[in-house]
């Protein structure tokens, strides 16, 4: 697992730490990094070539999407979040976009878009979900929209990313 693990927290959070040795937010991320990036949570070892995981909830009928960024990861390591998330009783699907476009495509292993909302669609189907909330990080954003849109969610979260992508619109801003 640590080999197959992303090490960005052994890199930047120790010397940010470091950098702001009176900064105690530094200091708490960089021991939480510590203890539990690299440790699987229960019913999850992140699959850092896989664009689809999803960690089933049996009896659940509500699902979370995690929508990863163009850094494949959700504001912090999958690994990391899923110990926070673990505790939801919900279904949580971790997508990742290695096309780097936003979902707009879809998701590989799923087909083009079309083809994966009738995938997901059918997945939270066949696995009982009513409620469903989307959420998305940075380059996420704007593909936890669209996707939860697309889906039905009850509800979409999006932090720091793109809600719009038009060109015109991107320019003007």
């Amino acid at each position: 697992l640590a080999q197959a693990a992303d090490r960005r927290y052994d890199v930047v959070l120790p010397p940010l730490a470091e950098a702001f040795p009176k900064s105690e937010f530094f200091a708490f991320l960089a021991e939480i990094a510590r203890q539990t990036a690299y440790l699987p949570a229960a019913g999850f070892v992140d699959d850092l070539s896989a664009d689809v995981q999803w960690v089933a909830r049996p009896g659940s009928d509500r699902a979370v999407l995690l929508v990863c960024g163009h850094a494949h990861r959700l504001g912090v390591h999958p690994a990391l979040l899923h110990r926070w998330m673990a505790g939801l009783e919900a279904h949580l699907i971790y997508v990742r976009d290695f096309s780097l476009r936003y979902f707009t495509t879809g998701i590989r292993s799923l087909g083009d878009y079309g083809e994966t909302i009738a995938a997901l669609r059918a997945r939270l189907a066949a696995a009982g979900v009513r409620r469903l909330v989307s959420y998305g990080n940075s380059g996420g954003v704007y593909g936890a929209l669209k996707l939860g849109l697309d889906l039905g969610a009850n509800g979409v979260v999006g932090i720091a990313g793109p809600t719009n992508l038009d060109p015109v619109f991107l320019e003007a801003h």
